[in-house]
């Protein structure tokens, strides 16, 4: 249990290479305070990223569940360049996964096979 409130991330700033390249250097900006100067090793990324990404995707449909509406801040997407992708069978008959490979690590998304289309209605016979 939390005996003090968290940081709230509100942005990044100065992120850099570390001299040896093999390291990301960022600093968090947070409120309060005036952030948190973290250093990622390169071949970790893969992993920080999956774990946000994972818990995200937890978190936001728990609180959708629970009622509360989600708004994402709008932002614009910067292109990431992808080195290569496949696709998989995933854990069932109903999933595919895509394999997304980028430079430094890479991610898997489960992707649901699409709902099966209503059938159309039958016309009674015309008389």
């Amino acid at each position: 249990m939390r005996t003090t409130p968290p940081l709230r991330l509100v942005g990044f700033k100065d992120v850099e290479l570390s001299a040896d390249g093999k390291f990301m250097n960022v600093v968090f900006l947070t409120e309060p305070g005036e952030g948190v100067d973290l250093t990622i090793p390169l071949d970790a990324l893969g992993d920080v990223v999956h774990f946000l990404t994972v818990a995200a995707a937890r978190l936001t449909e728990d609180a959708a569940a629970a009622g509360v509406a989600i708004t994402p801040a709008p932002f614009t997407p910067e292109p990431i360049p992808v080195r290569k992708m496949a696709m998989a069978p995933g854990a069932g008959p109903g999933e595919t996964l895509l394999t997304v490979q980028t430079a430094g690590y890479g991610l898997t998304f489960a992707i649901p096979a699409p709902a099966k289309a209503a059938a159309p209605a039958r016309l009674p016979d015309a008389a």
